[in-house]
């Protein structure tokens, strides 16, 4: 007989700004701002199996997704995790569902927005739920990176977040921890008060440098080492040129942003090893880099000086036509996120723009004027229907007029990429042929890439 249901956490997103909170518990003053349940698991290598999946993202790519997200507790804890293919021989049992989906009435899921999972705490208590995590298919979900709340929702966020319950933390009072009550796109690293919490119930023997993990311009910032077991009565300091240190009474580095960029900071403990910790400082440092071909220039923005885009806190990036600069056609700019598309409707269009990148400490302005190259006689792929066959295609190659119908195959340096709206990937093949029977009605884009740059993209419409 199952034990009752102690405790249900769910995930809800942001909707329109507003944040929503998990509960009303009561909130303790301590120095650490995460919570644990009291409850652990009693091993360290915990087992987990996918009773489903979610077809809102391609292939297996979701199971990766939640793999992702058990390695970032892994790298924080003693812990390991390992896949099998059997319920009766896992831990923690992961699905999506609908509605009410087994667990009672009173803990179903809601459709779009408001409630996007819930997990449940380690044995002894939920019965044969403990540390089990259920997603809401009712969301859109992605493994792309997300900058706001709104669908799709980022399902490596939230597994992150989903885990730590199953593992047996509670929610966390400080607004940067993935263990936060409130969602609000993509956060896919632990912020220190995660790993202390984490660290709490599953000790690892190692040490580790605890602080802000990204500071503005003319901020201060205080570090410190957190050690196991705790021997850190002689610690030697330094960090990059772009932080001045502030003189402190004890142990705790305290800091002053200088200059936008990485920074890292080191400390030598007692037995003579050397942590580092690496930060994040200023408004947005990225560039602009893009591809064209025919009448198309695909754009993607990339991070500067060897700091990956993806650490440096955006919240925001909005896509900019400026101005139409001749060519005798009018261009067309769409963006979102990291990546935009320039269009225009003939081949000499040129178009000035503007992309504004925004994290905490500001944004970061680029203007860049695009136009696509020239088109090359021997580049005018195409893609067209089978005769007779209305979701079947067939790539027409090259400098003919039709495809050899006895090869039904690409040249090793070509491939076939085709997404549906959301950007899942459905079909990635070198074959001549591929089909859409088996998808549902709507629009998908085909991309033909030759040498890793695409040459030819195409909206195909499922009727």
């Amino acid at each position: 007989m199952k034990k009752s249901l102690l405790f249900l956490f769910v995930l809800f997103s942001i909707i329109h700004n507003a944040q929503i909170l998990y509960d009303n518990g009561a909130i303790d003053e301590n120095n650490s701002k995460y919570e644990l349940d009291g409850r652990k698991w009693n091993k360290s290598n915990i087992t987990y199996y996918f009773e489903n999946g979610t077809n809102d993202i391609s292939g297996d790519n979701e199971r990766l997704a939640v793999k992702e997200a058990f390695s970032v507790w892994s790298n924080a804890s003693n812990l390991t995790f390992t896949e099998v293919f059997s319920a009766n021989n896992a831990d923690i049992v992961i699905k999506w569902a609908t509605g009410n989906h087994g667990d009672g009435s009173s803990h179903s899921f809601d459709g779009t927005n408001g409630v996007l999972a819930h997990a449940f705490f380690p044995p002894p208590n939920s019965g044969d739920l403990a540390g089990d995590v259920h997603f809401d298919d009712d969301e859109s979900w992605t493994d792309q990176f997300q900058y706001t709340s709104s669908q799709p929702i980022d399902l490596v966020t939230v597994a992150i977040h989903e885990i730590g319950h199953s593992l047996g933390l509670k929610h966390s009072q400080d607004p940067n921890a993935i263990m936060y009550a409130y969602y609000y796109g993509s956060r896919r690293q632990l912020h220190d008060d995660d790993i202390l919490a984490i660290r709490s119930l599953y000790p690892r023997s190692a040490n580790i440098v605890v602080g802000n993990n990204s500071l503005c311009i003319d901020e201060i910032g205080d570090f410190k080492v957190l050690a196991t077991p705790l021997s850190t009565d002689n610690i030697v300091w330094t960090f990059s040129s772009n932080l001045q240190q502030i003189p402190t009474f004890n142990q705790t580095l305290k800091v002053k942003a200088l200059s936008n960029g990485s920074a890292t900071i080191s400390a030598r403990i007692n037995n003579g090893s050397i942590i580092t910790k690496k930060i994040i400082i200023g408004k947005p440092i990225a560039q602009l880099n893009y591809v064209s071909n025919n009448n198309y220039v695909h754009l993607n923005l990339e991070g500067l000086n060897g700091i990956d885009i993806n650490d440096q806190g955006i919240t925001n990036v909005t896509w900019q036509k400026i101005a139409d600069l001749g060519g005798g056609c009018t261009g067309s700019l769409s963006g979102n996120g990291l990546t935009g598309l320039g269009h225009g409707n003939c081949f000499s269009w040129k178009m000035k723009i503007r992309i504004t990148i925004t994290n905490p400490c500001g944004s970061q302005v680029i203007e860049q004027e695009i136009t696509p190259r020239a088109p090359d006689p021997c580049d005018n792929y195409r893609i067209a229907n089978e005769e007779n066959q209305r979701n079947s295609y067939r790539i027409i190659l090259p400098c003919e007029k039709t495809a050899n119908k006895n090869n039904t195959s690409m040249k090793n340096d070509l491939n076939i990429i085709v997404t549906d709206t959301l950007g899942n990937i459905i079909i990635n093949t070198n074959q001549l042929e591929f089909s859409l029977a088996k998808n549902i009605q709507g629009t998908y884009y085909a991309k033909i890439i030759k040498d890793g740059k695409i040459i030819h993209t195409q909206t195909l419409i499922k009727k």
